[in-house]
């Protein structure tokens, strides 16, 4: 019987060792910085699977054409995500453009 209050007892005290302090949440993380905003001209040439806007400087952007045909030169203007996924398979990112405009 003595044997078994000390069973007892020590199954207690380690059951109140593993029974530790709540765990508490991490932190939150910081939200991404916003994307820079940038303005680029070019033509809309035909790429390999979509439309891309090219730049004078070769630049390749996927963008959103607003209904220009491949050969239209246009700028836009909008946020820009260097590491933008997408189904185009070449360019230099995603420009996702509030506006498209005839160039001058």
């Amino acid at each position: 019987m003595r044997q078994l209050v000390g069973f007892v007892a020590l199954a207690v005290l380690c059951g109140s060792l593993v029974v530790a302090a709540p765990k508490k949440k991490p932190p939150t993380p910081p939200p991404p910085p916003p994307l820079p905003t940038i303005t680029v001209c070019g033509t809309l040439v035909e790429g390999v699977e979509c439309v891309l806007l090219e730049t004078a400087t070769g630049g390749l952007y996927m963008v959103n054409t607003a209904g220009f045909p491949v050969g239209a030169c246009i700028c836009v203007t909008g946020p820009y995500d260097a590491f933008c996924i997408s189904y185009c398979q070449q360019g230099g990112g995603c420009i996702y453009n509030t506006t498209a405009t005839p160039c001058n």
